[in-house]
């Protein structure tokens, strides 16, 4: 799941919880459509459940989310462990720490 949203096979999951946040996401059953890039260029898809955080549009949530992602990319723990406390801290005041 990327920034607040997934796609998986109709039926697997009855809630989700957002990865980025923790709110429990709304659900599309059971929709036909593409759930990629390369699918919506190919013109196919395929049946699935849409997830989506209520959040996923706000700053702040875009904003927890960039900020985990480069957690994950740093070679350095210590660059890590920052970003991801300042991710925690945009979550915990529901509010961006800079502007995006």
């Amino acid at each position: 799941m990327s920034q607040g949203i997934c796609f998986p096979e109709p039926g697997v999951f009855r809630e989700k919880s957002c990865s980025v946040c923790g709110s429990v996401m709304g659900v599309c059953r059971n929709v036909l459509g593409p759930t990629s890039f390369a699918e919506a260029m190919a013109g196919t898809g395929r049946r699935h459940d849409r997830f989506e955080c209520p959040h996923r549009t706000e700053s702040w949530h875009t904003q927890a989310a960039a900020l985990e992602a480069e957690a994950r990319r740093q070679p350095s723990g210590i660059l890590s462990r920052l970003l991801s406390s300042e991710a925690a801290d945009v979550i915990r005041t529901l509010r961006p720490s800079q502007p995006m």
